[in-house]
């Protein structure tokens, strides 16, 4: 609906989401290699979803950049669920060229959107739609 009435560039749509949007964005790339080569690069905070089987080929085999954050000490969704994705897609035998990242923050509260949101956060003097906007796709 948004590329039928909206003008767009198909080849940077970009995905993020946090805690149930966070599983919502993981569950949508991991479903397809055709989901995940139509989108440019995904942000996934705090992510409620744990790896499918093949989660990590599927996302690594299409070469979709991932950036993945969540709280050591989150006691609504499990870090390890983060963990889990990043090492799955980091450990694929159809490993991706460009390696998923994770950032884990030292809190112990679910909120790690508030931080990864803000403009001021950067990791290699990049906030997040700094780095997302680095890829696009040719998609025609």
């Amino acid at each position: 609906d948004i590329k039928s009435n909206l003008k767009i560039d198909i080849n940077r749509i970009y995905l993020t989401g946090l805690s149930m949007g966070g599983a919502v964005t993981w569950n949508n790339v991991e479903s397809s290699i055709h989901n995940s080569k139509r989108i440019a690069a995904i942000v996934v905070v705090s992510g409620a979803s744990f790896p499918k089987k093949n989660s990590g080929v599927i996302i690594s085999e299409a070469n979709l950049p991932v950036w993945a954050t969540h709280n050591r000490g989150d006691p609504i969704v499990s870090v390890n669920n983060t963990s889990s994705y990043i090492s799955s897609i980091n450990n694929s035998t159809n490993s991706s060229i460009t390696p998923a990242k994770k950032t884990i923050f030292e809190e112990n509260n679910h909120n790690a959107w508030s931080r990864t949101y803000d403009l001021s956060f950067k990791e290699n003097n990049m906030n997040i739609y700094e780095w997302m906007l680095q890829f696009e796709r040719n998609i025609d």
